[in-house]
């Protein structure tokens, strides 16, 4: 059964996954050979030194969760990740807006605030729980219509502005991807595995204007891990 969800731009024409059918071992093998084809043609392998604090340290993060992977057996997805890369330390920030928002809300801060937080590794169960109770809710809005607005009005429920800016997808799929391998939350994974979808849909020889995530394709490595260690168990 061939993966047919990265076929046509889902930005433009989103996939409800309404009805899909699980194809079995062949379905997750096309699954494989889709994400590394996709991977290759679409993402440029990355070199620590052009890379920005963030990136940096979503980087070493990446290279903390999949230390004990074979790389014998994985090194074309593994190859994706720079051997050499500086410790640099984030400016770590408190949640910008608590939940629900009480004003419209700008959905690349929340995002940015997110991510920063998540990489910090900071030992607090209040900050913790504010981080899933956020990501949740972008899950269920996510869910719901397949997009990302650049901004949500008050209640968190309906969003407003732009729909197709490509940063606030990388962002949250380095969150959902970062989350669910150290969580096992198969709902994360769920939604990344959509999430990945779209990205891996773009022509980015058309996105060329779009300031992005320069690594924004480690989270589709760990999606990768995610899933061959769910088929192995």
């Amino acid at each position: 059964m061939k993966y047919v969800y990265t076929d046509q731009n889902l930005l433009h024409t989103p996939q409800k996954y309404t009805y899909s059918q699980f194809g079995g071992d062949s379905f997750i093998e096309n699954y494989f050979l889709s994400r590394s084809s996709l991977l290759e043609r679409k993402y440029t392998k990355i070199k620590a030194f052009d890379l920005s604090k963030l990136e940096l340290n979503i980087v070493r993060k990446v290279s903390v969760l999949l230390s004990d992977i074979d790389e014998n057996e994985n090194y074309f997805f593994l190859n994706l990740i720079p051997s050499k890369c500086p410790k640099v330390p984030l400016l770590v920030q408190d949640l910008q807006y608590s939940f629900p928002n009480q004003a419209t809300i700008d959905s690349l801060e929340l995002l940015d605030s997110l991510l920063i937080n998540i990489l910090s590794d900071i030992d607090s169960p209040s900050l913790n729980k504010q981080i899933h109770i956020w990501v949740s809710a972008l899950v269920q809005r996510f869910e719901v219509t397949k997009k990302l607005w650049s901004q949500y009005l008050p209640g968190f429920r309906k969003g407003h502005g732009e729909c197709h800016k490509l940063v606030l997808y990388q962002y949250f799929s380095l969150i959902l991807a970062i989350l669910h391998y150290e969580s096992s939350d198969l709902q994360y994974l769920s939604t990344l595995l959509k999430v990945n979808d779209l990205l891996l849909s773009l022509d980015y020889g058309k996105l060329d204007s779009e300031k992005g995530i320069t690594c924004w394709g480690l989270a589709v490595v760990l999606e990768i891990f995610s899933v061959k260690k769910l088929q192995s168990n």
